[in-house]
This record gives C-alpha cells, structure tokens and sequence, in this order.
C-alpha cells in the first residue's frame, strides 16, 4: 500500500510540477507577446489615425492659402495689374482676415475631429 501511495504522490507531484512548468514558461511568455503585439497594433492605428488628421489639416491650410492667392490675384485683376501686385490697404487686409478667419477654422475642425 505504501508503494502505491509513493507511487501516486510521485505522478501527482511531476503533474503539477509540469503544469507550474507550463504555465510560467510557455502559457504566459505568450499572452505577454500577445498583449505586446495588440498594444503595437493600437498604437500603430493611432499614429496613422493622426497622421490621417494632420493631412487632412495640412490640405485645409493649403486650400485656405490657394483661395488667398487666388482672391488676391483677382482683386489685382480688377484694378487691371498683373497678380501678386501691392493692393490698397483696406483689401490687402480684408483678404488677410479672411485668410486667418479660414485657417482658425482648419484648426477648429482638427481639434473637433481629435477629440472623436
């Protein structure tokens, strides 16, 4: 009955010796490359989500500048001069504050869509 019982406990013992094993060794190294590799994939989504903003804030301030050129070059067609001519104070800064009135509203739709 005694070598039984040693028998038992000597295969109950490597059982949970293997599964202490198991468990520290293989189980968990994995679920940490798991949590890794999920955490880089947030932060690469992350990025590009950003980046994808930044462009489409970019190409807003490009296009506020483009229409300031080209409301500029027109105002310098009306007086009959070639574009990107010196205009009179009071639309040189008409088209200014346009420009800026524009951009601070690329800035305002950036910040509302990275709040999202």
């Amino acid at each position: 009955m005694s070598r039984i019982f040693r028998i038992v406990a000597t295969v109950c013992l490597c059982l949970i010796t293997f599964s202490v094993f198991y468990y520290f060794v293989i189980f968990l190294p994995l679920e940490k490359r798991a949590e890794r590799a999920d955490a880089a994939k947030r932060l690469e989504a992350d990025r590009s989500y950003l980046k994808e903003k930044e462009n489409r804030y970019n190409a807003c301030l490009q296009e506020a500048r483009g229409a300031y050129i080209s409301d500029w070059d027109e105002t310098c067609s009306l007086y009959k001069k070639p574009p990107d001519c010196p205009l009179p104070r009071a639309h040189s800064e008409r088209l200014d504050i346009l420009k800026r009135e524009k951009e601070s509203r690329c800035l305002r739709e950036l910040e509302a869509l990275v709040r999202k």
